[in-house]
């Protein structure tokens, strides 16, 4: 679908830098971030380097533990199996929750 239209607004100087630098933090154009806004669709922030390494500590951290938890199967460690499980679900929903995607 061919884009012909254009639509210009008036804001506050304050309002431009805002509207820009969310713009920027999303990946996106001021106009594609205008777009979804107003068309119900909530832009994501970028997430930062440092917040990329530490969704990748938690990923790795998530595996060891599933690990620890098979290994505890079949035998007479209910507890720690279900304590593990319940570490699992919170990291899980801490990763998934901060990026929205999962495995």
């Amino acid at each position: 679908m061919t884009k012909n239209e254009k639509i210009n607004f008036r804001c506050t100087e304050e309002e431009s830098v805002v509207i820009r630098r969310t713009a920027r933090e999303c990946g996106l154009s001021v106009s594609d971030y205008c777009r979804r806004v107003v068309l119900n669709f909530r832009p994501k922030k970028r997430l930062t380097d440092e917040e990329l390494e530490m969704l990748r500590e938690v990923r790795k951290e998530t595996h060891d533990l599933q690990r620890i938890a098979n290994y505890f199967k079949g035998k007479k460690y209910e507890a720690v199996i279900r304590e593990v499980q319940l570490v699992v679900a919170r990291l899980k929903v801490i990763l998934y929750g901060v990026n929205g995607k999962g495995d």
